[in-house]
């Protein structure tokens, strides 16, 4: 495990460090969160669940495209050829793609769910109670569209992946 993040910080891009980081980032940023909802410098969070349900919908459908499609592909297929090339590493990339995607599916659909149980939160309801569900949905909803992010980028990196061409005098020797 030492080595993979020997190497993640010396070969991976920002994006690779950020993801290897993403729990911990999406955490200090809900603790950021936390503390200004109770500053009250954000009066309502009701408007933003809608759109949170309507994101969430969307994400579902483009993660459920994306397991679909990962899954009607062959272990022989060009991308799993390119990603193997791309990241010479992981062995199984099929499973952890699917994993991740799982994931991904799961984180979002507790973030629906959280946010139309919100919905129903008695505007009475203590503070500091409202205050731990808003942390736990902005967790949720980072971790959402981080994971997406990354799914599609990683998806697309490998797809697009041209390994390094050696040059004429090593390919003679």
């Amino acid at each position: 495990m030492l080595d993979k993040i020997k190497i993640i910080f010396k070969k991976g891009n920002l994006i690779d460090i950020i993801d290897y980081l993403r729990y911990v980032v999406t955490i200090i940023l809900c603790f950021v969160m936390m503390c200004v909802y109770n500053l009250k410098y954000l009066l309502s969070i009701r408007g933003a669940i809608s759109n949170t349900i309507s994101f969430s919908s969307i994400i579902l459908g483009i993660l459920g495209l994306l397991i679909g499609l990962l899954m009607s592909l062959k272990e022989d297929s060009l991308f799993f050829k390119q990603a193997k090339k791309y990241d010479n590493m992981d062995d199984d990339v099929y499973a952890k793609l699917m994993i991740r995607l799982r994931n991904a599916f799961m984180y979002n659909l507790a973030l629906l769910i959280l946010s139309v149980i919100y919905c129903f939160i008695i505007p009475n309801m203590n503070f500091y109670i409202k205050s731990i569900g808003l942390m736990l949905w902005f967790f949720l909803f980072l971790i959402v569209a981080w994971d997406t992010i990354y799914l599609i980028w990683i998806i697309v990196k490998i797809c697009t992946y041209k390994p390094e061409e050696k040059s004429i005098r090593e390919s003679r020797s």
